[in-house]
């Protein structure tokens, strides 16, 4: 799995994010893109559940 750029970033099947914890969100948060949807531990209705400004890593599969 390798870290990809956020620049024009479009999801694909199998892509992760995971947003760092701040001074407002203790735990952070990871979800995975399923090809229609983000899905955590609930079903996202889009990429972004903060309002606040955080930070994202995007990750996808590499082949082998």
């Amino acid at each position: 799995m390798s870290e990809i750029s956020q620049d024009a970033y479009s999801p694909l099947q199998g892509d992760i994010y995971i947003i760092e914890k701040s001074n407002v969100h203790e735990y952070g948060h990871i979800a995975g893109y399923t090809g229609n949807q983000w899905i955590s531990d609930f079903k996202q209705k889009s990429m972004v559940i903060y309002k606040d400004k955080v930070t994202y890593h995007f990750y996808r599969m590499t082949g082998n």
